[in-house]
């Protein structure tokens, strides 16, 4: 009945928390009956509590429900319903590669986004390789991202695979981004990577005007490495032409004279 389901979301709405509680119990009491309600609370609703303890719900309801709502993330056709599932629908189930999949290649920026976001969630070796599937893709902003979100991840795992796209590509935003990632993870399997991307020259043969950007980045990232050959490798340019590489040097090498200096 529409006016019983537009009650309970308005009841599920409430300020009240005595409505809130009452329907939420009401709901969880209904089984499947409840499912046209909480599918619509979830893809309508801004409140992410509100989706939240909604999808709570559908979880309770068994695989049948999750299957419904995960068909609703791939067929739906209103972009902002597929971010407001997409935000909470971990909370019902981790098995999400497929689903993830198509949203990361939604047309919408928004579903990307929201993917990517869910992505960084669930954070597992499943979705690790997802996203290093579309870091290999032309499309460079979705690589961009992809290669950004594996950053969040922090995993190690990543380290061989960016330096084998590093080696690969001369795009500079994606191998800033790589170069970012390889920082943030601060694996000493990075060094070497972001060492050949420092060294003048070799597979930075495109515009100096973009290659600066690519090495003062790698310079910052080896920085980042906790390993005495990085100094080793820095040293080598503490007399470096870009001023930012030549001051991430000598913080380096000579810590000390570079900050008594300031």
């Amino acid at each position: 009945d529409p006016k019983t389901q537009g009650i309970l979301r308005e009841d599920m709405k409430s300020q009240d928390p005595s409505r809130l509680e009452l329907s939420t119990r009401l709901l969880g009491s209904m089984g499947l009956a409840a499912l046209p309600v909480l599918v619509e609370i979830i893809k309508k609703e801004d409140d992410l509590k509100l989706r939240q303890i909604a999808a709570h719900l559908v979880g309770n309801l068994g695989p049948a429900a999750t299957k419904i709502l995960r068909r609703e993330l791939i067929l739906e056709g209103f972009a902002e319903e597929r971010v407001r599932i997409l935000d909470v629908i971990d909370n019902i189930t981790q098995d999400l590669k497929t689903e993830l999949a198509y949203a990361l290649d939604d047309e919408s920026p928004e579903v990307r986004r929201a993917a990517f976001r869910l992505a960084e969630r669930l954070n597992n070796e499943d979705i690790t390789s997802l996203l290093l599937d579309y870091a290999s893709q032309e499309d460079q902003t979705m690589s961009v991202f992809a290669i950004k979100s594996l950053g969040k991840l922090k995993s190690g795992g990543v380290v061989d695979a960016l330096a084998s796209l590093m080696g690969s590509t001369q795009d500079t935003e994606r191998l800033i981004a790589c170069c970012r990632v390889l920082g943030q993870i601060a694996d000493p399997a990075g060094i070497e990577p972001l060492a050949k991307i420092m060294t003048p020259g070799g597979f930075l043969s495109f515009r100096k005007k973009k290659s600066t950007r690519v090495r003062a980045t790698a310079a910052f990232a080896l920085a980042q490495i906790d390993h005495p050959k990085v100094a080793e490798i820095l040293a080598r340019y503490v007399e470096d032409r870009d001023p930012r590489i030549r001051q991430i040097a000598q913080d380096r090498v000579n810590p000390e004279n570079s900050s008594s200096s300031r």
